[in-house]
């Protein structure tokens, strides 16, 4: 949900119109969790939840394990961003989404927070997977988001995740 809100904080920096959607399943830990954001250059009428999604952002891979149909309403020109160990050609051959990000965030995270907290790292790497939005209006976002020390730490955390990114294109 948050990472949600900071996509649409950094479009709107960007002029943008944009505004986020929350989806709450089961009220437990650990329980997947939705939350939709749509951007345009256009104001945005529709307000319902999102069924054909143009980028899917994957921050556990363990969901599909866990029921969890992350390929649901995806087309053929859907974009993914995942959170991954693997290669951007690794992810490719079991996604055929296009085109597809993969970034270890849990790793970069980890590196500089002592925590896998991959949502900050995830920002980076759906700006620079998508091109939707620019990488400063991301961190500057981030920053607003948390302020302080935190926020400068996560504003680096994007910036070196867009700049880790490797991008499969089809």
């Amino acid at each position: 949900m948050t990472a949600a809100k900071i996509v649409v904080a950094a479009a709107c920096k960007e002029g943008k119109h944009a505004h986020c959607i929350p989806s709450f399943t089961a009220e437990r830990r650990g329980a997947p969790v939705y939350s939709y954001a749509r951007i345009s250059e256009a104001p945005i009428d529709l307000r319902s939840f999102v069924y054909a999604p143009d980028c899917i952002m994957l921050f556990d891979m363990n969901l599909p394990e866990l029921g969890v149909d992350v390929r649901a309403g995806a087309g053929p020109d859907t974009l993914m961003v995942a959170n991954t160990e693997m290669t951007a050609e690794e992810l490719g051959a079991v996604y055929s989404f296009r085109p597809l990000g993969a970034v270890d965030a849990n790793r970069i995270a980890l590196e500089a927070l002592k925590v896998a907290i991959p949502n900050s790292a995830m920002l980076g790497a759906f700006c620079a997977t998508t091109g939707w939005v620019g990488i400063d209006a991301m961190a500057e976002a981030i920053a607003e988001t948390f302020p302080g020390k935190g926020g400068a730490v996560n504003a680096s955390i994007a910036r070196r995740a867009c700049a880790e990114t490797k991008i499969l294109r089809r």
